[in-house]
């Protein structure tokens, strides 16, 4: 059995997405090759390739772009070179296999979905009394996947079928025509929307799949788009300048949903390098949206997100603090708001062009001016910063302003604008995107992480836009419930105050105010009622379950909580006994540590007076020694003065002894020279002459020099001095070792 087209293609892109996180090349062959089965051999033609893309997974590529990736298609095995006789090479298609693989589970899985789908749309057409065939409803909703857009259902012209009745005017015809055009795709809008809500409240693992297929095909536009990087570099040169709706969404002033996808936006963008930030006037256009709901709503004629979400009193107080202040709040965060550029940059895109591009803008004669000059403002001033630059399409890194919309259509009309003015050409990046393709982007600058959807947060986002409730179709049922039963049209219009029961009403009718007529307008009613009781018992239902389980879980906590306090006190028992026999331990401890404290008190204390004893006594002994020093000085000192006396006399009367002692001894000489020469010979009498007179003249001058030449005064004074410590040992100051080192 083979897999049908549509399963195919559902697959296919969820093979792709898969890919894309580690080839890119390969995510995109993955989509070619089955579309080329047919064209083995023939020459490469981007047109019809773009067509074939279009046509079998709703992702518009431009020609251009197809051309420009030639070399990454022959990289990646789906074209081939060949020579031409003129020598210009040709691009041909690759032979390939006939039908792709597809997994029995996958293929099991997307059909299931397809069927399921069909079934859901087949329920909701019967009852609107409207009917698509399979085909239609099958190739939109994977349309809607690979786009993500929504945006049919909210600007398609609500006009009652009483209109077509009466004499029409030219913007009356306009607007007739406009809704015409945008009837099959604002339906297929509100099917899938539809779906992809039940999928969400009943069946994430499909929602998950489904989302990995929106991946697919974003990833698969980008990489065209971008003539296949390898990488994109991270994008910290560039500013994100964000549109009105991206502002209050982030700020929480919108549907729950839409705040969870833009702040997971926002933190791609951030992740990728890239700063935020908002025009002056986007901030302003923001504040006056505020007020307007708040004076709608005293009217009550208020419809929308933040209408619902204001019976909550919680979100009132916080609406009613953030009017005035969304300004600080959005500086708080760290978001930079742009002011209007000089008049100087407006050469860049002049104001004549900024008012061509509101018209530009205008999609039916009941579209708001107001609005449209805030976009066409939006989109000069981001082309004013960029002064003219075109940045090629695989630098987009270098686009320092890039302007973010949530909405597809105006950023379609922009495009094509920027293209046909050329401030955009072939090849070149366009600064004005979607949220979308701008969260692909982040994406793919992050390296296309497994953990991240770029599509997820943003489709639940869309489909909520989609399914909101539009004053024409609250107006028209309660008028006609009104007519039939007062208290029904009172008991409406508390309903449309929820936001799951207005919702129900867009499914319910297919956003078509024409579905809604005085003979079905009880049904319907009924059926929203019915729907809303059910979404709140299955919630119920939920919520309870969600507290039965919590509670079983409590009670098994509590029981094992029990079982483990039982053992604890337990072994708190036994912890308790150890710790007495611990203390028993511990005070006999003490009191041994006690007898022994007073122990060593007590010879520290005796220790004490002894080291007191001989404290005195050491100071008496200081005492006595001090007085014999000063006894051993004095005596020392006597000592001293007696020795040296002793030397002095000692050594003077051995002085004069040997004066006398020479001059005695050259008289005894002359004595003898008188009596003992003249008994000597003639010959020997001169001879001893001499001699005697040579001994008398030596004693006579040893006499005189010892009594005064000073040669003699140093042996003299080592004679002294010896003296003087043999007196000193004598009286017992020097000991016979001292005098013999002193010798």
């Amino acid at each position: 059995m083979h897999a049908s087209r549509p399963v195919i293609a559902f697959a296919l892109l969820r093979q792709c997405s898969e890919l894309m996180r580690t080839d890119l090349l390969a995510g995109i062959a993955v989509l070619v090759r089955p579309l080329a089965v047919d064209l083995a051999n023939q020459v490469f033609d981007s047109r019809e390739l773009a067509e074939r893309l279009a046509k079998a997974y709703g992702i518009s590529i431009p020609a251009p772009a197809l051309d420009a990736m030639t070399q990454r298609l022959v990289s990646a095995g789906v074209l081939r070179l060949e020579q031409t006789e003129s020598g210009v090479p040709k691009a041909l298609y690759c032979l390939t296999d006939d039908v792709p693989a597809i997994e029995p589970d996958a293929e099991r899985d997307f059909q299931g979905i397809l069927d399921d789908f069909l079934a859901h749309a087949k329920n909701l057409l019967e009852l609107a009394g409207k009917d698509l065939s399979d085909q239609v409803l099958t190739a939109g909703f994977l349309r809607h996947l690979a786009t993500l857009d929504f945006s049919a259902i909210r600007a398609k012209p609500v006009l009652p079928l009483e209109q077509n009745k009466t004499i029409l005017g030219p913007a009356a015809r306009e607007q007739q025509q406009v809704s015409s055009e945008l009837a099959e795709q604002a339906v297929l809008d509100s099917l899938v929307a539809s779906y992809v809500a039940l999928l969400q409240q009943n069946n994430e693992p499909r929602l998950t799949l489904l989302a990995k297929v929106a991946d697919g095909a974003l990833g698969a536009e980008l990489v065209f788009d971008l003539q296949a990087p390898t990488s994109v570099t991270p994008m910290t040169n560039t500013t994100v300048v964000v549109d009105t709706p991206l502002i209050l969404s982030f700020l929480d002033l919108s549907s729950t949903q839409d705040t969870a996808d833009v702040r997971k936006l926002f933190e791609q963008i951030q992740e990728a390098g890239a700063k935020i930030a908002a025009f002056r006037h986007s901030v302003e256009e923001a504040e006056g949206v505020l007020k307007a709901i708040q004076a709608a709503r005293g009217y009550g004629e208020a419809y929308g997100p933040s209408v619902h979400r204001l019976a909550n009193s919680t979100f009132r107080a916080y609406f009613e603090s953030m009017m005035g202040s969304i300004g600080r709040s959005w500086t708080n965060r760290n978001f930079e708001i742009l002011n209007e550029t000089a008049t100087h940059f407006h050469v860049h895109f002049p104001p004549v062009e900024e008012e061509a591009l509101v018209e530009s803008l205008r999609l039916s004669p009941v579209d708001r001016v107001l609005t449209r000059e805030r976009d066409a403002k939006s989109v000069a001033e981001t082309m004013r910063r960029l002064a003219g630059g075109h940045i090629p399409i695989g630098s987009v890194s270098n686009c320092r302003f890039i302007f973010a919309t949530p909405n597809a259509a105006v950023q379609r009309r922009v495009a094509r604008f920027l293209r046909d003015k050329n401030y955009v050409q072939e090849g070149e990046f366009t600064p004005v995107v979607t949220s979308r393709y701008l969260s692909g982007l982040c994406w793919l600058v992050c390296g296309g992480k497994a953990d991240q959807s770029p599509t997820v947060a943003r489709l639940l986002a869309n489909c909520a836009a989609a399914l909101r409730l539009k004053p024409e179709l609250a107006e028209r049922t309660k008028r006609f419930l009104a007519q039939v039963d007062p208290e029904k049209a009172k008991h409406f219009e508390v309903l449309m105050t929820n936001e799951r029961a207005s919702q129900y009403l867009t499914e319910a009718t297919l956003g078509d105010a024409n579905v809604i007529t005085a003979n079905n307008v009880e049904e319907i009613f009924e059926e929203v009622q019915r729907r809303a009781a059910e979404k709140v018992a299955l919630e119920k239902d939920n919520h309870y379950k969600g507290q039965m389980s919590a509670l079983q879980s409590q009670v098994q906590a509590a029981e094992l909580g029990a079982s483990e306090l039982r053992e604890s006190l337990t072994e708190a028992h036994r912890e308790v006994d150890a710790r007495k026999m611990e203390i028993h331990n511990l005070q006999q401890r003490t009191r041994d540590l006690e007898t022994e404290r007073e122990a060593e008190r007590m010879r520290i204390s005796r220790q004490a007076d002894e080291i007191s004893r001989l404290e005195t006594i050491s100071a008496e002994a200081s005492a006595t020694a001090s007085r014999v020093r000063t006894q051993f000085d004095e005596q020392m000192q006597r000592s001293e003065r007696s020795a040296s006396l002793y030397a002095d006399k000692r050594v003077k009367s051995m002085r004069i002894l040997g004066v006398i002692g020479l001059f005695t001894f050259t008289a005894l000489v002359g004595v003898a020279d008188k009596f003992w020469l003249p008994s000597l010979s003639a010959e020997q009498q001169p001879f001893a002459n001499v001699g005697v007179i040579v001994l008398q003249s030596l004693t006579g001058l040893s006499g005189v020099a010892l009594l005064f030449d000073p040669i003699v005064k140093r042996p003299l004074a080592a004679l002294r001095d010896r003296v003087y410590r043999k007196r000193m040992e004598e009286l017992g100051f020097l000991t016979a070792a001292d005098c013999d080192n002193k010798d």
